[in-house]
Protein backbone atom coordinates (compact mmCIF):
# COMPACT_ATOMS: atom_id res chain seq x y z
CA UNK A 1 0.00 0.00 0.00
CA UNK A 2 2.68 2.30 0.47
CA UNK A 3 5.08 1.55 -1.28
CA UNK A 4 2.04 1.83 -4.43
CA UNK A 5 0.96 5.25 -3.11
CA UNK A 6 4.77 6.38 -3.42
CA UNK A 7 5.12 4.67 -6.74
CA UNK A 8 2.33 6.94 -7.87
CA UNK A 9 3.14 9.71 -6.69
CA UNK A 10 6.83 9.39 -8.02
CA UNK A 11 5.31 9.01 -11.23
CA UNK A 12 2.67 12.08 -11.09
CA UNK A 13 6.03 14.52 -10.30
CA UNK A 14 8.02 13.12 -13.00
CA UNK A 15 5.16 13.53 -15.53
CA UNK A 16 4.92 17.10 -14.24
CA UNK A 17 8.41 18.04 -14.33
CA UNK A 18 8.91 16.53 -17.71
CA UNK A 19 5.88 18.81 -19.12
CA UNK A 20 6.96 21.50 -17.31
CA UNK A 21 9.88 21.86 -18.38
CA UNK A 22 9.39 22.19 -22.25
CA UNK A 23 7.32 25.76 -21.63
CA UNK A 24 9.58 29.05 -21.71
CA UNK A 25 10.54 30.41 -18.99
CA UNK A 26 9.25 33.68 -20.09
CA UNK A 27 5.93 32.20 -19.28
CA UNK A 28 6.47 31.19 -15.85
CA UNK A 29 8.08 35.43 -15.66
CA UNK A 30 4.78 36.75 -17.01
CA UNK A 31 2.60 34.37 -14.58
CA UNK A 32 4.14 35.22 -11.65
CA UNK A 33 2.15 37.13 -10.39
CA UNK A 34 -1.20 34.87 -11.07
CA UNK A 35 0.77 32.53 -8.91
CA UNK A 36 1.21 34.87 -5.74
CA UNK A 37 -2.89 36.07 -5.87
CA UNK A 38 -3.37 32.03 -6.40
CA UNK A 39 -1.01 31.58 -3.62
CA UNK A 40 -2.78 33.84 -1.21
CA UNK A 41 -6.50 32.68 -2.58
CA UNK A 42 -5.15 28.81 -1.59
CA UNK A 43 -3.76 29.98 1.96
CA UNK A 44 -7.45 31.78 2.59
CA UNK A 45 -9.28 28.50 1.69
CA UNK A 46 -7.91 26.66 4.60
CA UNK A 47 -9.74 28.64 6.56
CA UNK A 48 -13.05 27.60 4.54
CA UNK A 49 -14.63 24.90 6.95
CA UNK A 50 -15.94 22.48 3.90
CA UNK A 51 -12.67 22.61 2.15
CA UNK A 52 -10.15 23.14 5.36
CA UNK A 53 -9.12 20.11 7.22
CA UNK A 54 -7.73 19.97 10.63
CA UNK A 55 -4.91 17.33 11.32
CA UNK A 56 -3.37 16.62 14.64
CA UNK A 57 -5.09 20.07 16.26
CA UNK A 58 -4.14 22.23 13.46
CA UNK A 59 -6.06 23.44 10.16
CA UNK A 60 -3.20 23.12 7.46
CA UNK A 61 -4.42 21.17 5.05
CA UNK A 62 -7.31 21.72 1.70
CA UNK A 63 -9.34 19.03 0.80
CA UNK A 64 -10.76 19.11 -2.81
CA UNK A 65 -12.57 15.85 -3.37
CA UNK A 66 -10.50 12.87 -2.53
CA UNK A 67 -7.26 14.85 -2.59
CA UNK A 68 -5.49 16.32 -0.06
CA UNK A 69 -2.50 18.91 0.21
CA UNK A 70 -0.91 21.48 2.22
CA UNK A 71 -1.24 24.81 0.96
CA UNK A 72 1.94 26.30 2.06
CA UNK A 73 3.56 24.08 -0.62
CA UNK A 74 2.08 25.59 -3.67
CA UNK A 75 2.81 29.16 -2.09
CA UNK A 76 6.90 27.77 -1.67
CA UNK A 77 6.53 27.84 -5.40
CA UNK A 78 5.11 30.60 -5.87
CA UNK A 79 7.11 32.66 -4.05
CA UNK A 80 10.03 31.45 -5.60
CA UNK A 81 8.71 32.17 -9.05
CA UNK A 82 7.63 35.49 -8.22
CA UNK A 83 11.05 36.50 -6.97
CA UNK A 84 12.94 34.94 -9.71
CA UNK A 85 10.57 37.06 -11.93
CA UNK A 86 11.31 39.85 -9.80
CA UNK A 87 15.06 39.39 -9.29
CA UNK A 88 15.30 39.33 -13.10
CA UNK A 89 14.22 42.75 -13.82
CA UNK A 90 16.57 44.17 -11.86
Amino acid sequence: MFFSRQLKSFAVGITLFVVLAFIPHQVYKNLSPLFVVASLMILVMVLIPSVGVERNYSQRWVRIGSFMFQPSEVVKLGMILYFVAMYAKK
